[in-house]
């Protein structure tokens, strides 16, 4: 398991562990930089030069082309992580904080991101 996997498997826990404490905008940002990671894990299996980028939006897309397109892996799945994004930057630079409904959602589109990461990686190993 490379670093970044390892990475994002702490980064999940660590999103779970802030939502039952109660910090639903530490659970979006931590939960969105879980799925970065395993993003950029992803790429890095394909090319490690597609894991590093200036923006986020970079990786973004080239996880889109590369993952979904390219790939096959469920449209779902490229849209989780812009989604989630977007939900992190709400989190992280608005007043409001996100509600407890808003944080489980987040967590359950992780949750899913990552079975869909793992799903792939197990059959491209077939």
């Amino acid at each position: 398991m490379s670093d970044l996997a390892a990475y994002a498997r702490i980064g999940a826990r660590s999103a779970r562990m802030l939502l039952d404490a109660g910090d639903y905008r530490g659970a979006v940002h931590r939960a969105y930089y879980a799925m970065f990671d395993l993003a950029r894990h992803a790429l890095r299996e394909i090319d490690p030069k597609l894991a590093v980028a200036k923006k986020h939006s970079t990786i973004i897309a080239r996880f889109s082309k590369h993952m979904v397109r390219e790939r096959g892996y469920p449209r779902e799945v490229g849209r989780a992580l812009r989604e989630v994004f977007d939900e992190r930057l709400v989190a992280d630079y608005s007043d409001a904080a996100p509600t407890l409904e808003q944080a489980n959602d987040v967590i359950a589109v992780m949750e899913r991101f990552f079975a869909a990461i793992a799903a792939g990686e197990d059959s491209s190993k077939s």
